[in-house]
């Protein structure tokens, strides 16, 4: 295994696709051999009373909503959870998002897991709820488990020729390595759609040949040389990303697709937009979505993170 991983937090909350994840986070903990928070977020009392301006005590309420949340989580999960993961629960008031973001900085958390939700419709929820705050936030990976997730066997690190690229695959390859799964380095060439008033190409640049040629010497040149895992193998396609995206993971079994996001490229829009986001609805994998500052952020880390425990819980 590669150097000591970092603890993985686990956002929680009473649906099935929480399960899934939690179940997830704690398996990747045990093999990585660190440790797993569970973060549960509850309405943040002092909030909601803040513009009324009222003298009041939020933290009875703030207790009794915590342990309303710790038994609803209990009942959800049943035996589908490790009993163990729940006795670590924590919970604090806010924002999911902030209050994961938080733990996550406090405990200098190497990854960040999340169920997918809306009755599995994975892409809405990267588009509009914790997962996409989070992404804004940055900070830390984050993994979507997707429907049946399960313990990775291959890894397709799909990325483009940005800087995002290094972050993507450091992430990727690291992931990979704690489960000695096969990696896959996809880049899509990215189909341009020509629409009236469009400023016509040269068309040296719109010959397939040349272009597939030109892509593949600058993925020679500066993504290439990022990847020194050794179960890998590339390839390089042409065509609209979000549905070759999605036929590659399929056709090639990928467990977990990873992307690299730092809002200006093809794979923003591709968890952000409307059309892909239909699209990406229907990927038969987790998603893991890397912020491209995280290489940069990157240095020596003490192994294991030293957490701080800076909120109450309702355990002893």
């Amino acid at each position: 295994m590669d150097a000591q991983w970092n603890p993985v937090v686990v956002g929680l909350d009473a649906t099935p696709g929480a399960a899934a994840a939690a179940r997830v986070a704690w398996d990747i903990a045990r093999i990585a051999e660190t440790r797993c928070y569970p973060v549960h977020a509850i309405r943040d009392q002092a909030a909601e009373v803040a513009p009324y301006q009222l003298p009041m005590d939020v933290a009875p309420m703030n207790r009794v909503l915590a342990e309303l949340a710790q038994g609803e989580l209990k009942r959800a999960f049943g035996e589908e959870v490790p009993p163990r993961l729940l006795e670590r629960l924590e919970i604090r008031p806010g924002r999911p998002a902030v209050v994961l973001a938080a733990v996550a900085a406090a405990s200098d958390a190497e990854l960040i897991v999340l169920g997918g939700k809306h009755r599995g419709t994975l892409g809405r929820w990267l588009a509009g709820s914790t997962a996409h705050d989070l992404l804004r936030l940055g900070g830390h990976p984050v993994l979507v488990t997707g429907p049946g997730a399960r313990l990775p066997r291959r890894v397709l690190a799909a990325v483009d020729l940005s800087e995002a690229a290094k972050a993507t695959l450091t992430v990727a390859q690291r992931f990979a390595a704690l489960f000695q799964a096969e990696l896959l380095v996809l880049h899509v060439v990215e189909v341009a759609a020509l629409v009236p008033g469009a400023v016509v190409l040269p068309e040296a640049i719109l010959d397939d040949e040349l272009l597939l040629k030109r892509t593949e010497q600058w993925f020679d040149t500066a993504v290439w040389p990022l990847v020194h895992y050794a179960k890998v193998d590339r390839r390089i396609v042409r065509g609209q990303v979000t549905p070759t995206v999605r036929a590659q993971a399929a056709k090639w079994g990928a467990d977990v697709v990873a992307l690299g996001s730092h809002g200006k490229n093809w794979v923003d829009r591709l968890l952000l937009g409307s059309t892909t986001e239909r699209l990406i609805a229907d990927l038969p994998t987790s998603l893991l979505v890397v912020p491209a500052a995280r290489a940069a952020r990157e240095g020596p880390r003490a192994p294991g993170g030293a957490h701080q425990r800076v909120s109450w819980t309702t355990n002893p």
